[in-house]
């Protein structure tokens, strides 16, 4: 008589003592060999509307799918209406929502004035870029200042995206940002944008901000209306340290193992190059990434929306991939004089900030995109969890693929010890072996998909064990390495000094 034991096939719907003749087959899956398990993805946009929007402020609005859906809401040059539309131009296949808020409480509007002087010497169509647009009258010779002025206010207002809303008195035209804050202060005018434009000979343009934008909302209510909702991205249009702090924390509380809700936060940083590394050390979280630029000719809310809508798409394609030349449709950066140079670059990136492609012509592309984490709580350099948004995007979707895996493949086993009478005899048992080459499996799709590296060796050294204290409790240590990216190629080019 052999000593093996045979184990028993263990039914989900068919009774043990069913005595009525004939054949009984349970239908069910097998996830043995299932391939990669499809993360959700879905991006959250929390912005400013104006008092033309329809939306109930502090209210989630699911499956935006149309700029002209988020524009109804926010309200037509909307800071909320650029990032929709920035976000949508990028990527229409990750589901949108969108929160709209209020300017906030005793906050002041940004001001520009435009002081026309004439009259024209000639004829021509004086360009301008202001927050991205283009912007052109039709001048004749001896078109004088307020003239101009007149037309020019009403070629501003006759776009409905633009942020602002132009007056003119005389030969002066003052813009009012749509919405107050501190956002609208990083609003550009750029004249003469493109090569080969010229102001009509005896006509010049003088722009001042003569009030600068003041008080920011906060993220509080809007973030705590969505504490268990799924969201793998969430863009803010503001920079100031508190929200910055607040959407970190949220990331971070997210991302606990209790919670398993993991998001990623994208935020605007503008200013000297100085500014923005100061913004990064401050902020020093995880799970914010942000979009470091000096005057770009797009608004930053909503460079940063287009950044979201590429990034979340291109992880979930791949997440252990770089996104280097991924295309932001539609936005300008800052002119040349203003795009860093790749020592500056390289600051940069050293100090948590993320860098991006600049054309002459100022359409722009990701060249890295970085965490702003640098040191832990006791302000030691971290490099576990310093650079590319891959780490972190490798470690959410490995974990969300192990999980869900054992969840389907085992979803009410038993549990006993290896070499056990009843795991060998039962089916329906699990042990700490069985699991662990349930990994090893596991990891073999993870370097199939170009996740990880050594794959053999990380799974070998995995650990899985019952607790001493509690029978029902599999603890597991698991490792892994993430595959690296082909970023940077250093060469020697020789060259021979005579002789053939």
């Amino acid at each position: 008589m052999s000593g093996t034991v045979q184990p028993n096939i263990t039914f989900n719907e068919i009774p043990a003592n069913w005595q009525v003749p004939g054949s009984k087959v349970e239908i069910r899956p097998s996830y043995q060999q299932v391939g990669i398990l499809a993360m959700p993805a879905r991006c959250l946009i929390i912005a400013q509307m104006t008092p033309s929007g329809t939306a109930i402020p502090l209210t989630v609005y699911p499956n935006i799918t149309t700029a002209s859906a988020a524009r109804a809401l926010g309200g037509p040059g909307s800071i909320v209406d650029g990032m929709v539309a920035a976000h949508l131009a990028t990527n229409q296949t990750v589901p949108l929502d969108i929160i709209c808020v209020v300017d906030g409480s005793g906050s002041a509007k940004a001001v520009w004035t435009l002081t026309f002087a004439g009259p024209a010497t000639g004829n021509g169509t004086p360009p301008m870029n202001i927050a991205g647009q283009r912007v052109t009258i039709g001048t004749i010779a001896g078109d004088i200042a307020s003239v101009a002025a007149t037309e020019w206010a009403a070629a501003m207002n006759a776009l409905p995206t633009l942020p602002l809303v132009a007056t003119v008195t005389g030969a002066v035209v003052t813009a009012t940002a749509k919405n107050a804050g501190l956002a609208a202060n990083d609003i550009q005018f750029v004249q003469n944008p493109a090569d080969g434009d010229v102001m009509p000979a005896g006509l010049t343009i003088n722009v001042v901000q003569t009030v600068q934008g003041a008080t920011n909302p906060d993220t509080t209510a809007a973030l705590a209306l969505v504490p268990t909702r799924w969201y793998t991205d969430v863009g803010i249009a503001w920079q100031d340290t508190t929200n910055v702090a607040e959407l970190a924390a949220e990331c971070e509380r997210r991302y606990n193992a209790m919670v398993r809700l993991d998001m990623r936060g994208h935020v605007p940083f503008t200013g000297t190059q100085g500014q923005q590394l100061t913004k990064a050390a401050a902020a020093n979280a995880r799970f914010i990434y942000s979009s470091p630029l000096t005057a770009p000719q797009s608004p930053p809310w909503a460079i940063v929306g287009s950044v979201m809508g590429a990034v979340a798409q291109a992880l979930i394609n791949d997440p252990s991939r770089q996104l280097n030349q991924i295309a932001l449709p539609g936005m300008l950066g800052p002119v040349p004089a203003n795009v860093p140079t790749e020592a500056q670059q390289e600051m940069l990136l050293t100090g948590g900030c993320s860098v991006f492609n600049v054309a002459h012509n100022g359409t722009m592309s990701i060249k890295r995109y970085y965490s702003t984490y640098l040191t832990n709580a006791q302000g030691i350099a971290d490099p576990g969890w310093t650079g590319d948004i891959m780490i972190a995007a490798v470690a959410t979707a490995i974990r969300y693929d192990w999980q869900t895996y054992v969840y389907l493949l085992y979803p009410n086993m038993k549990q006993a010890p290896d070499g056990s009478l009843a795991a060998a005899a039962n089916t329906n048992v699990l042990t700490a072996r069985i699991l662990k080459g349930s990994w090893a499996a596991r990891m073999m799709v993870y370097a199939k998909n170009a996740w990880v590296v050594d794959e053999v060796n990380q799974a070998k050294r995995s650990m899985f064990m019952i607790n001493a204290n509690d029978p029902n409790r599999m603890d597991q240590q698991l490792f892994y390495t993430r595959i690296g990216n082909n970023i940077v190629d250093a060469g020697v080019l020789s060259f021979n000094v005579g002789g053939e």
